[in-house]
């Protein structure tokens, strides 16, 4: 399994706005609606009634959010290609996804064929993390 689930604080806006516009189709004001909820979100901490400063964040999006989820999708929707390019069989929810391959157990050709093909895959997900984020 590869667990993204750090991958929602690094949403690069600039990036998700690029692909909710360029592979979604959305423009206009709504393509704005996006980039104000995404733009000048603060965070800060409480620990037993003292607050910390507030900071800016310029990446991610806000988890347990209604559109959260679909926006890691979207935004991920590269990475999907890539795995959907290598594996015949791939599952992806947000940030976890399973891949999957199968192959005759009692063949040692095959089995390397499947190590292989699971080795370029993971390669191109780690230069889709490196290159694309």
């Amino acid at each position: 399994m590869l667990d993204l689930s750090a991958a929602f604080d690094s949403v690069n806006h600039g990036i998700l706005i690029s692909s909710l516009h360029e592979e979604v189709g959305v423009s206009g004001l709504a393509l704005e609606w996006f980039r104000s909820y995404l733009q000048n979100r603060t965070q800060g901490a409480a620990v037993d009634g003292t607050f910390s400063e507030k900071f800016v964040f310029d990446h991610g999006i806000p988890q347990g959010s209604c559109l959260g989820s679909l926006l890691f999708i979207i935004y991920s929707s590269k990475l999907f290609k890539v795995i959907r390019d290598q594996l015949s069989e791939a599952h992806c929810f947000a940030d976890n996804t399973q891949l999957y391959l199968s192959f005759k157990t009692h063949s040692g050709a095959s089995q390397t064929a499947a190590i292989s093909v699971m080795d370029c895959c993971i390669e191109k997900v780690r230069k889709w993390m490196i290159m694309d984020k």
